[in-house]
């Protein structure tokens, strides 16, 4: 099964993707970075969800820290400029607010990335 890290500060938000998630994922949710840096270092994540505003850090930070490692990421954002920016550059961010459809159909397009390499 896909072990997915969900890093999330907001705790309502966090408990309702990791909900959505768990019916076909294993998912770990922390609520910052000094939090998830080890389980990432740690291994055995297969794709990262992260908001990009976290208490102690950006999430680009732990996004830039999981590409290292071969993982897929997922971001989100409420500051549709840092979206419109990352997808230009090729990025997946999800603008926040969005629907459980778009967050699932985005985590499973990641994870068929990863399937397919």
């Amino acid at each position: 099964m896909v072990h997915v890290l969900l890093v999330e500060d907001a705790s309502d938000i966090g408990e309702i993707l990791s909900v959505a998630l768990t019916s076909a994922h294993n998912v770990t949710t922390v609520h910052n970075g000094n939090d998830a840096r080890p389980v990432l270092a740690g291994g055995g994540i297969d794709l990262l969800i992260v908001d990009l505003v976290l208490p102690d850090c950006v999430g680009t930070e732990l996004a830039d820290e999981a590409a290292r490692c071969g993982i897929p990421q997922l971001m989100m954002s409420g500051d549709a400029a840092v979206t419109d920016q990352l997808t230009q550059e090729g990025r997946l961010c999800l603008r926040k607010p969005f629907t459980l459809t778009e967050f699932l159909s985005a985590v499973r397009a990641q994870l068929a990335g990863l399937a397919s390499s």
